[in-house]
């Protein structure tokens, strides 16, 4: 099956900006964009309740409206999509069947916004954000911003490990042209030790120059090794890792952060950890997500 770019809207002003971004992206690509809206179990019954009209009137009549709506947003953000682009009107818990159905499209990326009402505004408290993102197939990108162009800069965090260099590879695939920003975030898991065993605040600071040390040394051997431009930005910090990742994507003037859902810390190998979840909250940038 051909790669294809999942995106979503609760039909509220706000997330047109998704619509539009991720037109850009399939547009670039010439891969077929998919537009889905979620209708939550509940929905329907209140609006009979409101207005008096059977269930399966009601139902019918909704539905309709809701998929003339998604067709004419669609042929705004994609004139020319191809027969394979189409939309569709889902009924059941947001999160679930967004990630259902981009596992029956075999989607390459999953394209949601940050704002809006019900799943959308749920994104802002994590919860929703963090199911969607646990359960999607594919990776997710969380569009915050008005689309201006193609992104052109790109903040990546790496560990070294397998996932990172996944993400690395998906921001190269997905952004051929876009500037790419290497942050690894320095970790010395033994420090606090350290200092409880009064140990001299400059064998310390050594010990943490050490790592950032071999920190630049591993992200010199990864651009040689990914064939990244010779100038790729490469940045090594000691801190709090969302805190690091969302000032130097300011400080760096990025217009999309990208981050593993695994792999930025102790914990993220078994559930999405507060990393991932303080870069989304907290971020006002594009926030890409890979497995």
């Amino acid at each position: 099956m051909n790669p294809s770019i999942l995106t979503a809207t609760d039909l509220s002003e706000h997330a047109s900006a998704a619509i539009a971004r991720a037109g850009t992206l399939a547009a670039a690509h010439g891969w077929p964009l998919h537009l889905s809206h979620v209708i939550h179990p509940g929905l329907l019954e209140s609006l009979q309740a409101l207005l008096g009209l059977a269930p399966q009137e009601l139902g019918e009549q909704h539905e309709a409206t809701i998929r003339q709506q998604l067709a004419e947003l669609l042929a705004s953000v994609s004139p020319h999509a191809d027969t394979a682009s189409h939309c569709a009107v889902l009924h059941g818990k947001p999160a679930d069947m967004l990630a259902q159905q981009a596992r029956e499209l075999a989607a390459r990326l999953l394209v949601v916004g940050a704002h809006g009402q019900g799943f959308f505004n749920a994104l802002r408290l994590g919860s929703t954000a963090a199911r969607l993102i646990r359960r999607s197939p594919c990776p997710v990108l969380v569009v915050k911003q008005a689309a201006a162009g193609n992104y052109r800069r790109a903040l990546v965090a790496t560990d070294f490990f397998p996932p990172a260099l996944a993400a690395l590879r998906l921001t190269r695939e997905l952004l051929p042209d876009a500037e790419i920003v290497l942050l690894h975030a320095v970790e010395t898991p033994f420090e606090g030790k350290m200092q409880h065993a009064s140990i001299a605040g400059e064998l310390i600071d050594r010990y943490r120059q050490d790592a950032e040390r071999e920190g630049l040394t591993k992200l010199r051997e990864l651009v040689a090794r990914e064939g990244l431009p010779a100038d790729t930005v490469q940045l090594t910090r000691h801190g709090d890792i969302a805190r690091l990742i969302i000032d130097e994507a300011e400080a760096q003037n990025c217009d999309l952060i990208v981050v593993g859902k695994h792999g930025l810390g102790p914990i993220e190998d078994f559930l999405l950890g507060s990393t991932t979840l303080n870069v989304l909250r907290e971020s006002n940038r594009d926030v890409l997500v890979h497995l």
